[in-house]
């Protein structure tokens, strides 16, 4: 897509991160404190997604969890290929830092992330019980990913 690059997270960006999180999880979104914690703990697995120099997502790695923590694009962004793009830096962040099994939760009811997750390659493998407190989620594991790009 022209105009969209994917860089490591500056803290200077936290408000627009910020910005980013509230568009998309308006009932229970992170807060800044979160997003710095994270920063602080892995800086080389925080991604944003910036179109023509304005932050439309972020993606969050854990090669110690060996895990997606959070992801998020604007909604006027979606179905752009900036969530694709995202995944796809991130999963290979965790295949350099030597992840042998990439993983992700997802909230049960979230069917439009569970979709685009599972065209990323991740497959439902478990459900659990009470994962977000209010409501069960899914284990998703990476099965395949843009096996197009690995093979060239």
């Amino acid at each position: 897509m022209e105009g969209l690059r994917i860089e490591k997270f500056n803290p200077e960006e936290l408000d627009e991160v910020l910005e980013v999180e509230r568009d998309c999880f308006p009932k229970k979104p992170y807060d800044a404190a979160t997003f710095l914690i994270y920063s602080s703990l892995e800086p080389d697995g925080f991604f944003v997604a910036k179109l023509f120099d304005e932050i439309v997502g972020y993606i969050i790695a854990s090669s110690k969890a060996s895990e997606i923590v959070s992801i998020a694009v604007k909604q006027k962004y979606r179905k752009m290929g900036i969530g694709r793009a995202l995944v796809k830096r991130a999963v290979d962040y965790l295949i350099a830092m030597n992840c042998r099994e990439i993983k992700l939760h997802v909230r049960e009811s979230n069917v439009g992330a569970i979709a685009f997750y599972e065209k990323c390659g991740f497959r439902k493998v478990e459900k659990v019980r009470c994962y977000y407190g209010d409501e069960d989620g899914y284990l998703m594991k990476l099965e395949k990913f843009f096996k197009e790009d690995r093979e060239t």
